[in-house]
């Protein structure tokens, strides 16, 4: 339907939602719906960018998962036995058990186009 030069990022939070939300693009869902994006990337926010203060955002911004988000998180993880990239990141915002959410960097609009600039322009 879509030609595979197509580039398509999904710009999430940074957690169990936004995995999910991903997984939609680029898998069409848990019902694998036809309409899907399998290039999608997925550049998003990572919490990790707290630690270094990156993109204005720093660990009092993170939020504590709740046991909705742990369980989404499982499923998720379960998801991708086959993926060992989307795994890893999987893996890494459930040992952390904090989320980032992109309004922690839209509420200075400088940094949200530098921020989303930075993901246009990463070519990988």
């Amino acid at each position: 339907m879509f030609s595979n030069n197509l580039r398509v990022s999904v710009l999430v939070d940074c957690d169990p939602d936004g995995a999910h939300i991903y997984q939609v693009y680029a898998e069409g869902g848990w019902s694998k719906c036809q309409f899907h994006f399998p290039h999608a990337r997925w550049p998003g926010l990572h919490c990790s960018m707290a630690r270094i203060g990156k993109w204005g955002l720093d660990t009092g911004q993170l939020i504590e998962y709740t046991r909705r988000d742990r369980s989404l998180a499982l499923r998720l993880l379960n998801h991708w036995i086959s993926s060992t990239v989307l795994r890893r990141r999987m893996a890494k915002m459930l040992y952390r058990g904090k989320k980032a959410e992109l309004e922690a960097i839209t509420q200075y609009r400088c940094v949200l186009l530098e921020y989303v600039n930075s993901i246009l322009a990463d070519r990988d």
